[in-house]
C-alpha cells in the first residue's frame, strides 16, 4: 500500500500538471511536459512537493488572468449603469423641477382667478355696508361677507399649504416692531366679536423687546390663525393673547419670544392632541359640521414656525380652554425707547372681576412706572388698604361691568376717607354708554398700547372727558390726493376706485399698464396704484418703465395691487421699482394705511399752494 500511495499521488500530480498547461500556448505546452516527464521520472518524491507548489502558483496565475479577463466586462457594465443610474437621475430632477414649476405656475393662476372675482365681492360688500341699509338688507350684507371671508379663509390655507410643500415659501429678515403685527391682529380679532359674547385681551410683558429681526408677516398670519382658531371654537368667554420673553439669551445672540393664545373654549382631549398638527386633520367630523375649516390652519402654522426655527405645542383641558402657544427666536436691535414724560398719577387702583384682565393691564401700566393695586372688587380693595394717604389710590380704573358695584360700595363704605375725591377711569367696549358723573375718562378695549392708558390718565388729572374725534367725510368733499389707479378688470375698477374717493383722493383710471405709463408721463399724482397682471403691459414693466423716465413721477409712490400670492411676488415688485406691495382682495383699511402713508400731508399742501 505504501507503494501503491506515491504512484497515486504521481497520477494525481500528473493530471493537475497536464490541466495547467492544457491552457498555456502549444509550443509552450510541448516544452514543460518534456522536460517534467524527464525529471520526473528520475526525481519523483521531491517532485511531488514541487509538483504541488508549482501547481498551486500556476492555479493562482491562471485564476489572476481569468479574473482580469472577467474584470473589464464587469468594470465595463458597472460604468455603464453608473451612467444610466445618473442620467435617470437627472432627467428625474429635470421631471421634478418643471413639476415644481408647473405647480407654481397652477398655483399663481388659480390664485388669481380666484381672488379677482372675490376682491369684487368683497369690496363690494364692504362699500354697500356703509350706505343706508335697512335692518334686513344689513344682515344679508354681513352674510354675504362673512361667507365671502369665509371662503378667503379656505383658499388662502390652501395655497398656503401647497407652497409649503412644494418649497415655495421664502422667509424675510427684516427689522420691525415687535408689537405691531400683534397688535394688528388683535384688532382683527377684535372686530369679529360681534354677536358673540367673546372678549379679546391683549398682555404684552414691558420686557419684551420692541424692535427685532425677523418676519412679519408670517409671525402675523401664525398669530392670526391661532387666534381665529380661538374664536371659532370660543362661544363665550375671552381669548387672551400673551407675549413675554422666554429664557435667557441664546449661544448665537439670539433671544426667544413666547406668543400664547389662551381661551375658555371647548377644549381638546388629550389624545387627539398628538394629532392636531397634521394635515387635514380635526378633532373629529362632527367638528369640520359644527365649525367648518380644511384642517390645514394648524398645520401651516407648525411648518412656519418651524422654518423660523421654533416650535409650537398646545395645552388644553376639555370644558376649560386651550393655550396654543408657540416660541421664535429673534435677532434683537437695542435701540433707545423714548418714553412719555411719566404722567400723574403715582398710584393707580384697578378693580376688575377678570384677572386675565387686570392683569393685563396692570402689566401696563406698571410699564409707565406707575404703582399698581389690583382688586377683583372694591370690598376687596378697601379690606386691603390701612386708609393712609400714602396708599390712597389717585385714580381708580375700573371695568365698566363692576362700574355700579364699584361706585355703591365705595360710597357706603367707611373704610374710603378720601377716596371720593379720587378720578374713575371707565374700561368700557367701542360704543358702550357709560355712566355720566364721577367719570373722569374712558379706555375702550381691547388696551392695545399705553398710549391708551396714558391719554386716559392725562384726561383724568385734568377733570375733562376726552371725545374721539370722528369725522365723516363725503365722497363731495374736495379731494385730498390724486391717485393713477391701472386695472384691467371693470369690477375691480368699480371697487377700488370706490374705495379711493372714499377715502378723499380724486382717481384716474388706466385699464392697462401702457395706458398708465402714458398718464404718468402727462401728470403728476400723489400714489399709483399698479394691478401686476395686465393686457399690453404688465404691472412690473410699467413700474420699471415710469421709474426711468425720470419725469415728474419717477418718485411718486408705486402699489403693487395684485391677485397673486405665491412666493416671490413681493420681492419681484420692489425689484421692478414698485413702494409697497397689496395684496387682494383689497381692504378700505389698508388702502387708507397706504394712502395715509405715501399721500400728501396738508402741510405739503399748504406749502405748495403758498409757493
Amino acid at each position: 500500500m505504501s507503494g501503491a500511495t506515491p504512484a497515486r499521488n504521481w497520477l494525481f500530480l500528473g493530471g493537475l500538471f497536464l490541466l495547467t498547461v492544457g491552457r498555456a500556448p502549444a509550443e509552450e505546452a510541448v516544452f514543460a511536459t518534456e522536460r517534467w516527464t524527464r525529471f520526473a521520472e528520475t526525481h519523483w518524491a521531491p517532485c511531488l512537493v514541487a509538483g504541488v507548489v508549482l501547481a498551486g502558483m500556476a492555479g493562482l496565475l491562471l485564476g489572476l488572468h481569468f479574473n482580469q479577463g472577467q474584470e473589464r466586462p464587469v468594470q465595463t457594465q458597472e460604468l455603464a449603469e453608473e451612467r444610466a443610474r445618473a442620467i435617470e437621475a437627472r432627467r428625474a430632477q429635470e421631471d421634478a423641477d418643471a413639476a415644481n414649476r408647473a405647480k407654481s405656475d397652477f398655483l399663481a393662476t388659480m390664485s388669481h382667478e380666484i381672488r379677482t372675482p372675490l376682491n369684487g365681492i368683497i369690496g363690494s360688500a364692504e362699500l354697500m355696508a356703509e350706505t343706508s341699509l335697512t335692518a334686513a338688507q344689513r344682515e344679508y350684507m354681513a352674510t354675504v361677507q362673512a361667507s365671502a371671508e369665509a371662503l378667503l379663509s379656505i383658499i388662502n390655507d390652501i395655497l398656503d399649504f401647497s407652497k409649503i410643500e412644494a418649497g415655495r415659501v421664502q422667509l424675510e429678515h427684516a427689522m420691525f416692531d415687535l408689537r405691531q403685527p400683534v397688535i394688528e391682529v388683535v384688532k382683527i380679532v377684535s372686530s369679529r366679536t360681534a354677536g358673540k359674547d367673546v372678549e379679546v385681551i391683549l398682555s404684552i410683558a414691558p420686557s419684551v423687546p420692541a424692535c427685532v429681526y425677523g418676519d412679519s408677516t408670517r409671525l402675523r398670519q401664525v398669530l392670526l390663525n391661532l387666534c381665529a382658531n380661538a374664536m371659532k371654537f370660543t362661544p363665550r368667554g375671552q381669548v387672551v393673547v400673551q407675549v413675554e420673553p422666554e429664557g435667557d439669551a441664546l449661544a448665537d445672540g439670539k433671544r426667544r419670544v413666547r406668543f400664547a393664545v389662551a381661551d375658555t373654549g371647548i377644549g381638546i382631549t388629550a389624545d387627539a392632541r398628538p394629532q392636531l398638527f397634521q394635515k387635514f386633520h380635526q378633532v373629529d367630523a362632527s367638528t369640520t359640521r359644527r365649525f367648518g375649516g380644511t384642517g390645514l390652519g394648524l398645520a401651516i402654522c407648525k411648518r412656519l414656525v418651524e422654518l423660523m426655527g421654533g416650535e409650537i405645542g398646545v395645552e388644553s383641558e376639555v370644558g376649560r380652554g386651550s393655550t396654543f402657544w408657540f416660541v421664535l427666536p429673534f435677532i434683537v436691535e437695542d435701540l433707545p425707547v423714548a418714553m412719555a414724560p411719566l404722567p400723574w398719577p403715582r398710584r393707580l387702583l384697578i378693580i376688575d372681576r377678570l384677572e386675565s384682565r387686570r392683569q393685563a393691564v396692570a402689566a401696563m401700566a406698571r410699564g409707565l412706572g406707575i404703582e399698581v393695586a389690583v382688586a377683583e372688587s372694591a370690598a376687596v380693595a378697601l379690606t386691603a388698604s390701612d386708609g393712609s394717604p400714602a396708599t390712597r389710590p389717585q385714580v381708580i380704573l375700573v371695568d365698566e361691568s363692576d362700574w355700579a358695584e364699584a361706585t355703591a360700595e365705595m360710597a357706603r363704605s367707611a373704610n374710603a376717607p378720601g377716596w371720593a375725591e379720587s378720578p374713575w377711569v371707565v374700561l368700557a367696549r367701542p360704543g358702550a354708554k357709560v355712566a355720566e358723573g364721577k367719570v373722569a375718562a374712558t379706555v375702550f378695549k381691547p388696551v392695545l398700547q399705553p398710549e391708551q392708558l396714558l391719554e386716559a390718565l392725562r384726561v383724568a388729572n385734568g377733570g375733562m372727558r376726552l371725545e374721539p374725534a370722528t369725522t365723516a367725510r363725503g365722497e363731495d368733499d374736495k379731494p385730498r390726493h390724486r391717485v393713477l389707479l391701472a386695472e384691467d378688470n371693470a369690477v375691480n375698477r368699480m371697487v377700488a376706485s370706490g374705495m379711493l374717493r372714499r377715502l378723499g383722493c380724486a382717481v384716474e383710471i388706466a385699464e392697462n399698464g401702457a395706458e398708465a405709463v402714458v398718464k404718468a408721463r402727462l401728470n403728476h399724482y400723489d400714489v399709483i396704484l399698479l394691478d401686476c397682471l395686465m393686457p399690453e403691459m404688465d404691472g412690473w414693466t410699467a413700474a420699471s418703465e415710469i421709474r426711468r423716465s425720470g419725469e415728474g413721477n419717477a418718485r411718486t409712490p408705486i402699489v403693487a395691487t395684485t391677485a397673486n400670492a405665491t412666493a416671490g411676488d413681493r420681492e419681484r415688485c420692489l425689484q421692478a421699482g414698485m413702494t409697497e406691495y397689496l395684496a387682494k382682495p383689497l381692504r378700505l383699511s389698508e388702502l387708507a394705511r397706504v394712502i395715509e402713508k405715501y399721500g400728501r400731508k396738508d402741510d405739503a399742501d399748504a406749502t405748495t399752494a403758498g409757493s
